[in-house]
């Protein structure tokens, strides 16, 4: 859930770098690029992609941040922006591709991402071969650790359509999990 104080600092940034304050804009990038690039990465699966994406919309947001109403908080509204781009980028690929996670990426990768081998390598696999709601809503809630509620206003679905899709995603990972049990 997003803290009061994240937010109300998110404004303050934002009305900041809207009075020509460029630094502020700095700022929130990069509070949010190391999160962002991840959760980019878990939905296209390819660390160049996801850098190019995570690159786009961070564009986007420093060309749109003059209309954002505050409706939601900053974060959900640039989390609905790379959710859009990285959906287009997954429509207009042929195939999703997947490589591990290496500590060669220029972005730092924290323990809890780092390839732990083969189990992780294949749960990696599962959550990409989800249907695309399902993966989204899945890595919002595991990996971002967003609400529901944030979820919705992320996706534009209900929040009960997310709580669905989040149900749906952990039936089927449970049940491809234990199908690979037993072929082992």
């Amino acid at each position: 859930m997003v803290k009061n104080g994240t937010m109300e600092t998110d404004r303050k940034l934002i009305n900041m770098f809207l009075k020509g304050d460029e630094e502020a804009f700095g700022m929130l990038m990069s509070r949010y690029e190391k999160p962002l690039y991840f959760f980019i990465y878990r939905m296209v699966g390819n660390h160049e992609d996801a850098a190019d994406i995570c690159q786009r919309t961070f564009v986007q947001v420093f060309q749109k941040v003059k209309g954002f109403l505050a409706r939601s908080s900053f974060k959900t509204w640039l989390y609905r922006i790379a959710t859009n781009q990285s959906l287009n980028h997954i429509r207009s690929s042929s195939r999703l591709r997947t490589e591990e996670l290496s500590e060669e990426h220029p972005i730092c990768v924290s323990n809890e991402d780092r390839a732990g081998g083969a189990d992780d390598e294949l749960l990696r696999r599962m959550i990409a071969g989800l249907p695309e709601k399902q993966r989204l809503t899945l890595v919002l809630r595991i990996y971002q650790e967003m609400s529901f509620r944030e979820i919705s206003s992320v996706t534009g679905i209900t929040e009960n359509s997310a709580k669905v899709n989040f149900h749906h995603a952990l039936g089927t990972l449970r049940k491809r999990m234990r199908e690979e049990d037993g072929l082992r």
